[in-house]
């Protein structure tokens, strides 16, 4: 599954980035394409400014310390 996600947001739907990964599709956003098949458990992914953080029930938003 691709996901195109339009305009500038400040963050995404949790459920975008589960499906995108669960399916081993991308989210594409600004042109560049994310895949996150690749990341596991306690992963991370930055998309767009926020910091998404790969739990054993799916991606949590999280803030860098």
């Amino acid at each position: 599954m691709y996901v195109l996600i339009c305009g500038k947001p400040i963050a995404i739907r949790i459920n975008y980035s589960d499906n995108a990964k669960v399916t081993g599709g991308y989210i594409i956003l600004n042109g560049r394409r994310i895949k996150l098949n690749k990341i596991g458990v306690g992963g991370k992914v930055q998309i767009g400014n926020t910091i998404y953080f790969l739990t054993s029930k799916g991606f949590e938003i999280g803030t860098t310390k």
